[in-house]
């Protein structure tokens, strides 16, 4: 049976907000009450509007009648977003789904963004020759689905290329961008790379330029990768720009989308991701919306054939999927163990150990390449075996006292494009002279290229031994060690509150591991959010078929 709708402090006081700035007692008017609530919870919970139905926190047309004609447009999913950014009334109720008004016409917008630029005729047509997608490795040829993938960007303005970890979606790319610069007109500095996160950007270039696609291409010429962030508060970065790839697109919430697309006036689009991995953190889940609509369709490649990972965390990732089937043979996969802190330390020591030591000796390329070997991944930041208290017995057990101690692995978690280039996202480790050091994976140097930051000049940071799986999001370890909390934390942040665990967290954090994955869960809890799945209400997809 449902439980009965309660919405946190933030929403009651904000909602109270809201009908007293349009003269009205939220005591005396407990149903347009609750729709404000209901609309507010759901963008906390990550969703863009709130669905119409019977269940606690959906609404019905008895609730959607007892709000006010000066606070309520009533618009549907054909309606211009011009029309939607006119209103002044908060909620929009668009066909049964009720809306904050700013979400429902940032959605419209979208919806109209995408189809201008699958719309759009491309620049240059043509058809790729084998030559220049053919591997100088006969062993490593490209299967059929990205030869199809290939041709397909070939042809359209607009591509959305998809596929689960180590499908090939960058060795895909890179095909892309050899038979663009080598047959379809295309400069090297007329495409852009792009992608949430300093991780993720970082892995993303470190990908195409080493791809042995394209060493018959010249890759001096190609521009640095960027955050998505950063294109959007300097939009002079994509000037001329004729090409772009947008990386790990399922982090890509609506309102961030929408900025970027919206800067695109010419360019041809390659969005690259996985609609099986965590939506974003904010609000959204637009780029599983993008792939479920039938409009758009024709302007989808899927990857499928597996190529990068081991066959141990293959099988788990595969039972992720397919939680109904025969788990993995504990006897040659492993198997869920139970979920204490001293176990999860005491598998990764050693590891850890080894990245301290060549942090203190002074071999920072040797370190900063380690820093990919082993990786603890939590559900939660809080609790026993959360992030938090994890990173403090991992400093405890190594003697590491001081935040910037010798061999203090961390990431920065916030942007800092202006002093040191660094991005949210970003992994390093503090050498013996008190000096952080950072892989640099996006200037077009050729080889690995290391970067020191003094330590005055860090910008925010935090412990990284182990970290949220949401910020694992296009990264990749050699061993990964997963700790799923017993019972998601009691919080009013969505991050942490009921149906935080689900499918996509898990094959997140499974995906993350190219050699080996280790589970420490309570069997049934793990279990259980396999059952459960990232569904969030939006209108994207609805959009999208009506107008494209």
């Amino acid at each position: 049976m449902a439980s009965a709708f309660k919405p946190n402090a933030q929403t009651k006081l904000l909602s109270a907000s809201l009908l007293s700035a349009y003269g009205l007692d939220h005591q005396d008017n407990p149903d347009c009450l609750k729709a404000v609530q209901l609309a507010f919870h759901a963008v906390s919970r990550g969703a863009t509007c709130v669905e119409s139905g019977e269940l606690p926190d959906q609404v019905t047309p008895s609730i959607i009648k007892a709000i006010p004609s000066k606070m309520l447009l009533e618009a549907d999913f054909k309606t211009p977003s011009s029309d939607l950014f006119k209103s002044s009334r908060p909620l929009t109720v668009t066909e049964g789904k009720l809306y904050l008004s700013k979400f429902c016409e940032q959605e419209a917008r979208l919806a109209e963004t995408i189809i201008r630029i699958r719309d759009k005729k491309a620049d240059y047509q043509w058809i790729p020759g084998e030559e220049c997608i053919r591997h100088p490795d006969p062993t490593k040829v490209l299967h059929i689905r990205q030869k199809e993938a290939v041709h397909k960007f070939a042809k359209n303005n607009l591509l959305l290329l998809t596929g689960g970890p180590g499908t090939g979606k960058t060795t895909t790319a890179s095909a892309m961008i050899s038979t663009a610069v080598q047959e379809g007109g295309y400069k090297l500095d007329e495409i852009q790379l792009c992608a949430p996160t300093g991780r993720a950007m970082s892995q993303l270039y470190k990908g195409i330029y080493e791809s042995e696609l394209l060493k018959k291409v010249d890759l001096s010429g190609i521009k640095p990768a960027q955050t998505i962030q950063k294109i959007i508060h300097n939009p002079e970065l994509i000037s001329g720009i004729k090409l772009i790839f947008v990386d790990e697109c399922s982090m890509v919430d609506l309102s961030t989308f929408n900025a970027l697309l919206g800067l695109i006036e010419k360019a041809r689009v390659v969005l690259i991701g996985d609609p099986q991995q965590l939506p974003s953190i904010d609000t959204g889940s637009v780029f599983t919306d993008l792939c479920r609509s039938s409009t758009i369709q024709a302007n989808i490649a899927v990857l499928e054939k597996g190529q990068r990972n081991k066959e141990q965390p293959l099988a788990w990732s595969n039972f992720t999927l397919n939680p109904d089937g025969p788990k993995p043979d504990k006897d040659k996969y492993g198997e869920i163990s139970p979920n204490t802190a001293d176990k999860i330390e005491k598998a990764s020591h050693d590891a850890f150990s080894a990245i301290i030591k060549l942090a203190k000796d002074g071999k920072a390329a040797d370190a900063v390449k380690m820093l990919n070997s082993v990786k603890i991944l939590c559900s939660h930041r809080e609790g026993q075996t959360g992030v938090r208290k994890l990173n403090q017995l991992i400093r405890k057990k190594h003697a590491l006292s001081e935040p910037l101690a010798a061999g203090s692995i961390i990431m920065v978690n916030k942007n800092d494009h202006r002093v040191t280039g660094l991005s949210n996202g970003d992994v390093g480790i503090v050498m013996a002279n008190g000096e952080a050091c950072f892989a640099e994976n996006r200037t077009g140097q050729a080889g690995s290229k290391i970067r020191f930051i003094k330590p005055t000049h860090l910008p925010s940071f935090e412990d990284a031994f182990a970290t949220t799986v949401h910020k694992s999001q296009g990264s990749e370890y050699d061993v990964v060690h997963i700790s799923i909390s017993g019972k998601p934390i009691e919080s009013e942040d969505s991050t942490q509150s009921d149906g935080f665990l689900n499918r996509e967290l898990l094959f997140t954090a499974v995906t993350r591991a190219k050699n080996q994955v280790n589970i420490y869960s309570d069997e049934t809890v793990f279990l259980d959010a396999l059952r459960q799945q990232a569904r969030r209400s939006s209108g994207l997809e609805h959009r999208l078929n009506a107008i494209g």
